[in-house]
């Protein structure tokens, strides 16, 4: 047996196909992404790649950022984030501005690419904050081990993005 430990996901994936034949332990890291998304205008797009190494639920979002050090800056984002207060039945009472969004999802096999899924989200809900983000769910999708391309693109103009820094992220995630 050979045991690697590897931090790149391409590593991770070409290593299976170096040594056929033999059985590799292959410790990849979980698959995540974490990448700056020009928002604000209609067609802003957002094209990256990634490796999975197994079989996981992943979870989909928009971070939108501010400075800590800025009252008035985290009061603006978390109008256009919202809230996680939700009313006596379980919908959640504001969900903060919408962003109107196409997620693809493309697995790359034997050099062509297959849709996974292609769906348009028109509202996103709060899931979670921190010092200086408010994190908004777009959506979760099991992804099997393999190869993916993503596209994220903006639908509508939102003048009120205009100079938040926005970032989109993948990330190992619990089903909701």
């Amino acid at each position: 047996m050979i045991r690697l430990f590897v931090t790149g996901s391409i590593i991770c994936a070409s290593m299976e196909s170096i040594f056929p034949g033999y059985i590799v332990d292959i410790l990849c890291p979980p698959a995540r992404i974490y990448e700056e998304f020009s928002t604000g205008r209609a067609g802003s797009t957002l094209e990256v790649d990634m490796y999975v190494p197994t079989k996981k639920y992943y979870g989909f979002y928009i971070d939108l950022k501010f400075d800590r050090t800025d009252s008035n800056a985290r009061s603006h984002i978390q109008t256009l984030a919202g809230t996680d207060e939700f009313d006596a039945s379980g919908v959640m009472t504001n969900n903060g501005i919408a962003i109107p969004l196409i997620l693809y999802v493309g697995k790359i096999e034997n050099n062509r690419e297959i849709e996974i899924s292609s769906t348009t989200i028109r509202q996103e809900h709060l899931e979670a904050y921190w010092s200086d983000t408010f994190e908004k769910r777009i959506t979760g999708i099991t992804l099997e081990a393999g190869h993916y391309h993503l596209i994220l693109k903006e639908l509508e103009d939102i003048e009120q993005l205009n100079g938040v820094p926005v970032y989109f992220s993948v990330k190992e995630g619990t089903r909701k």
